[in-house]
């Protein structure tokens, strides 16, 4: 799921402990304040780690986005 708000995105993290990537937390930080451009960067961010996972022969993807 793409990381579109970054209030929900550390919820989450802080209920599975899990860490956010360096490059990913420079874009919360980046736009904490300006919803619109979390939407548009997290999208972006979600592209480049599917074409990551692509160039890397992954098998199967599963995308799943919630508008």
């Amino acid at each position: 799921m793409p990381a579109v708000n970054s209030k929900q995105i550390r919820r989450v993290v802080s209920l599975c402990g899990a860490k956010i990537p360096h490059d990913l937390e420079a874009l919360l930080v980046k736009y904490e304040n300006d919803d619109a451009s979390m939407f548009s960067a997290g999208i972006d961010y979600a592209c480049k780690q599917i074409d990551g996972l692509i160039r890397h022969g992954i098998d199967g993807l599963h995308n799943y986005s919630k508008t």
